[in-house]
């Protein structure tokens, strides 16, 4: 009996897909990795999940952070 429960315990655990607490940054743009030319005036981010607007905030800084 005690064998059948540990059996089950694992397979429940394997079975949970993974869960995040917080949808991820899939794409930008202007990218991540590169440097905004002067002047642009929009930034785009896409992200894993929707997100709420109540409780986030995306800063932009320039050169002098």
């Amino acid at each position: 009996m005690r064998k059948v429960l540990i059996i089950l315990l694992v397979l429940s655990f394997v079975s949970i897909p993974f869960a995040a607490a917080h949808p991820f940054t899939e794409k930008t743009i202007p990218s991540l990795a590169s440097n905004a030319p002067i002047g642009i005036t929009e930034v785009i981010v896409y992200f894993s999940e929707p997100v709420d607007i109540n409780f986030s905030e995306i800063k932009v800084f320039d050169n002098n952070g």
